[in-house]
């Protein structure tokens, strides 16, 4: 199996080589990541600048190289460049931070997911609820993503679609399993803040999270709140009301875990 591994954080994430090498058990990974941290880019490409590429040698037998651009350029650099191969499989993760709700729109681990979608090939995006790349322990995070990995292969699933996997944050023991969730509303509110400086006006955005504390009835946001990690199909089609957002994939997911938890 020709998997791609990509994600917003860039190629220096602490999560990249150790997912890639987890991977790697269980097909020919190539990772194709962005040159620097590109959080909040959603599944936007770069028209209007150069887009260059280099390997990096992080001393391993799987290929890492770095795009000057989007999640989503690297996704469409591995395929239309990097690669000789057609991807089985696209990989987005594990990001530090979870990306749940409508926000995943504003995502870039997720827009590359998407990009990886837009371009024919299953793809999952994966996320942890923590912002501290030090102190996380992603460990189980990372056994699990394999497992995710190793079921698909073993059952010759191909068919194009994106799941949002999410993973909380908490001890591994504690973990109260997996369930098959939808997507929520809205998690995060834009911050603007402003700084006046003898120059000029300064703008910094950011994104906090609401302080709701009662999220629906699985939600995604509601399964982390509980100790679950939650497994996600993303409406790529975007119809409104009687969608069937648990797809029989993210179903056989969230089972396969369960059983192997």
């Amino acid at each position: 199996m020709e998997i791609l591994l990509t994600n917003d954080d860039g190629i220096n994430s602490p999560a990249l080589v150790k997912l890639a090498k987890e991977l790697n058990k269980y097909g020919n990974v190539t990772v194709v990541a962005p040159d620097r941290d590109s959080s909040g880019k959603g599944a936007s490409i770069t028209l209007r600048d150069v887009l260059r590429f280099n390997k990096i040698d992080f001393g391993t037998n799987i290929d890492f190289y770095a795009v000057e651009g989007t999640p989503a350029d690297s996704v469409i650099m591995a395929r239309k460049e990097i690669a000789d191969k057609p991807f089985d499989l696209v990989v987005s993760g594990i990001n530090y931070g979870a990306n749940m709700g409508a926000d995943v729109f504003v995502s870039g681990t997720v827009g590359a997911a998407i990009h990886g979608y837009l371009g024919g090939t299953l793809s999952i995006a994966l996320s942890i609820a923590s912002l501290d790349a030090v102190q996380t322990d992603i460990t189980k995070a990372v056994k699990y993503s394999g497992m995710i990995c190793k079921f698909i292969s073993d059952n010759k699933i191909s068919k194009p679609e994106v799941i949002n996997i999410n993973f909380p944050n908490i001890e591994s023991s504690k973990f109260n399993g997996a369930k098959n969730t939808f997507i929520g509303p809205r998690v995060e509110d834009e911050v603007l803040i402003k700084e006046t400086r003898p120059r000029g006006d300064y703008y910094f955005l950011r994104l906090d999270l609401k302080e709701e504390a009662n999220y629906p009835e699985e939600s995604d946001m509601e399964a982390i709140q509980k100790g679950y990690i939650s497994v996600s199909k993303l409406d790529t089609n975007m119809n409104p009301g009687g969608y069937d957002v648990k797809s029989n994939l993210s179903a056989q997911i969230t089972e396969y875990i369960n059983k192997n938890i």
